[in-house]
């Protein structure tokens, strides 16, 4: 193992994927930043080459956002809150900067039952229209947002 003045590098792996997983697949959906100001944010974020992937209103969190990405896949998602929203507490106390990571599943309320003392998710249709619900406490200091594309099934059939 090599070791630095820093310390030792471990280079071990997992051998073998966990069998229990609650969902067949989980990714990185988008990483969330808190702004004052959309257009500055994008203008920046542009300016480095990405581009704006939808723009959308999201009524239930009182936000205006705005996807950006580039070849790869990887998407910023930004977030500017209305003056009402709980979000605008966020950006005066704590300022601009990371808020959340957001994975994709296949099965939000199997992948929440994973997780000790969640209680029961708030599921609202989010943006680029997926279905989406936040964990209720932060991890390592970003919040974790579960998004799903199709109806989870805690919520019953649609009517």
């Amino acid at each position: 193992m090599p070791s630095s003045e820093h310390g030792s590098l471990s280079t071990e792996l997992a051998s073998e994927p966990p069998t229990d997983s609650p969902s067949e697949q989980v990714t990185v959906d988008h990483v969330g930043m808190l702004v004052r100001d959309i257009g500055a944010g994008i203008a920046f974020f542009t300016g480095l080459g990405l581009e704006i992937l939808r723009r959308q209103r999201i009524d239930d969190a009182s936000v205006e956002t705005v996807y950006l990405g580039g070849g790869n896949g990887g998407v910023i998602q930004l977030l500017e809150p209305d003056a009402d929203s709980p979000l605008r507490a966020q950006v005066d106390q704590g300022g601009e900067g990371l808020h959340h990571i957001c994975l994709a599943t296949d099965d939000m309320d199997a992948l929440a039952r994973t997780i000790p003392g969640e209680g029961p998710l708030r599921i609202i249709r989010g943006g680029r229209d997926k279905w989406t619900c936040f964990l209720s406490q932060k991890q390592f200091g970003a919040f974790i947002e579960l998004a799903q594309a199709t109806r989870p099934a805690s919520l019953g059939p649609e009517v």
